[in-house]
């Protein structure tokens, strides 16, 4: 694994660790679908899971959403950190946002690479994507962007 892949894997990994109630994805495509760009995983075997309309488990998952200039081996890129969940099964008393996006912020912050640089909420968090309207309570949905710095190789 290289580039924008390998600190998205560590954080996918950590987040997989330290937070039972979500499940974590890597690096979305954003792929073109009849009604709209769906973000999509890749599952292995030439196959694509849709992360965005799956109201069956809690999951995250990565949008790279701008890769910055190279200096050396160095480079830099602004990735979305996006959580789609049912609030009642991440732990956080009633409708505690604030405690659920403090415990996420402190595994990334676990991962020096990431710094985070915003938090958005609800479908200000799904800007990017045809994301239609179907979430409702108990779901719940945020991203934080943050800026990452990585070695390309």
């Amino acid at each position: 694994m290289v580039g924008i892949d390998k600190p998205i894997e560590r954080l996918r990994t950590r987040l997989n660790e330290k937070l039972s109630w979500v499940t974590a994805y890597g690096r979305c495509y954003r792929n073109e679908k009849e009604d709209g760009i769906k973000p999509e995983v890749y599952i292995g075997d030439n196959n694509y899971k849709d992360v965005l309309h799956d109201n069956t488990e809690n999951r995250c998952f990565f949008d790279v959403v701008n890769r910055g200039s190279f200096i050396a081996n160095m480079s830099t890129a602004v990735v979305d950190v996006i959580f789609i969940v049912n609030i009642e099964e991440t732990g956080v008393e009633g409708r505690d946002t604030e405690a659920l996006h403090a415990e996420v912020m402190n595994v990334i912050e676990d991962i020096e690479v990431f710094k985070l640089d915003s938090l958005s909420t609800g479908s200000d968090a799904l800007t990017a994507f045809a994301a239609g309207t179907e979430k409702f309570h108990p779901w719940y949905t945020f991203k934080f962007t943050c800026n990452v710095n990585f070695y390309y190789c």
